[in-house]
């Protein structure tokens, strides 16, 4: 476990030493750095968007996004696959991994 790091930082470089003074200090308090641990085990998702009329407007917009802010979160070792549908399914992106997620991203905005 690693400590916090703490610093004292004076306002004005000296001080009167034979009376009293106010010196006015800032304290910069730095937190430790949190030890990452990826233990959580791969991810295989898919995501299914429906584009029918019944979406139009806000609701296929914030589909979109839910999706786009899921794929933001995955990391390399997952797998994603995207299909879209109407009166017609469409597999969009087949099962691959989420390594590029700046193409996933475009095809799904």
């Amino acid at each position: 476990m690693t400590l916090p790091q703490i610093e004292f930082l004076p306002l004005r470089p000296v001080v009167c030493s034979d009376r009293a003074t106010t010196l006015d200090v800032l304290l910069r308090i730095t937190p430790p750095q949190l030890e990452v641990k990826q233990t959580r085990p791969s991810l295989n998702l898919g995501f299914v968007i429906d584009r029918s009329g019944s979406m139009a407007g806000k609701k296929i917009d914030y589909a979109r996004q839910a999706v786009c802010y899921a794929i933001e979160q995955l990391l390399a070792s997952d797998h994603i696959s995207i299909t879209i549908f109407d009166d017609q399914v469409q597999p969009l992106v087949a099962n691959t991994t989420a390594n590029n997620k700046a193409s996933l991203l475009r095809m799904v905005q």
